[in-house]
């Protein structure tokens, strides 16, 4: 994932093979992002990094809706 501002320069990245889509940066400075593009039930969670790209809280579904009537989902 990578910051590029306007004129091209390299402002900020953040290496994540599994790294999906939808990066947000939020006003603390930290990047929000989806990560996981397998398409495997388990395989989307939602993770923080700070600047330095440490994870700061990541959120996993299956956490919370690894149960009824979501557990019987076909993900394949």
């Amino acid at each position: 994932m990578y910051e590029i501002d306007r004129s091209g320069q390299l402002i900020w990245q953040h290496a994540d093979p599994d790294c999906s889509h939808d990066a947000d940066r939020l006003t603390n400075g930290h990047t929000l992002y989806v990560y996981g593009n397998h398409d495997v039930k388990g395989d989307a969670c939602v993770k923080e990094v700070d600047t330095g790209g440490n994870l700061i809280w990541s959120w996993n579904p299956l956490d919370h809706y690894d149960r009824s009537p979501y557990s019987e989902v076909d993900y394949q």
